[in-house]
């Protein structure tokens, strides 16, 4: 049996200039279409979540690794990118690795570099 490997790329509606039901939508797209892989294909989905999920516990630890932005608070796309690993048995497998700071944050406000966060995630099935 051949296995083959989804690798899309997203880029998620930003958590000020997008309304809750748009960003409930775009999520929803996403699972939709993770629901319309075939078993025989394997997925990884990186890109732009737009989220932050924080360092949490239960019940996300069989989604969430130990390292992630742990300054930042979980937001609304933070959620939903819990969710969807919940429901599809994804894994950020950027968050199962040590890394510098540095490293860790994937974006910094253009005029103040003291506002920064991980919003970038790399999710594998």
């Amino acid at each position: 049996m051949e296995c083959r490997k989804m690798c899309p790329c997203i880029y998620a509606p930003c958590n000020d200039s997008y309304s809750d039901e748009e960003k409930d939508k775009f999520f929803e797209t996403i699972s939709d279409t993770i629901n319309n892989i075939p078993d025989n294909e394997e997925l990884m989905a990186m890109g732009d979540f737009n989220g932050k999920v924080g360092q949490r516990g239960d019940p996300w630890t069989k989604h969430l690794g130990p390292f992630s932005d742990n300054t930042a608070t979980c937001n609304y796309n933070g959620n939903l990118i819990l969710e969807l690993c919940a429901e599809h048995e994804l894994v950020i497998v950027n968050t199962l690795f040590e890394h510098r700071q540095s490293q860790i944050i994937t974006w910094y406000k253009w005029n103040n570099l003291d506002v920064c966060s991980q919003i970038d995630f790399v999710l594998v099935m």
